[in-house]
């Protein structure tokens, strides 16, 4: 996929599984559907909360596998 926006970023969000082909994302009352498992090029503050959203997965994710081992 071509950006032909400077204001646009890409982002990649991971399937989970069959059948997850798209996420919603709000930023301030405003709402964007993001699909799942390609490159697709958004406005930054989406991009950015997407980004905050897949670390706090990957901190829980670790949470839980240290949780699990004690």
């Amino acid at each position: 996929m071509k950006n032909t926006n400077k204001d646009l970023v890409p982002v990649f969000i991971p399937r989970r599984f069959k059948g997850d082909d798209v996420r919603t994302v709000s930023v301030n009352g405003k709402y964007k559907h993001i699909p799942t498992g390609k490159n697709f090029f958004i406005e930054r503050c989406f991009a950015e909360a997407v980004s905050n959203a897949l670390l706090a997965d990957e901190m829980a994710e670790r949470f839980k596998a240290s949780v699990a081992n004690d």
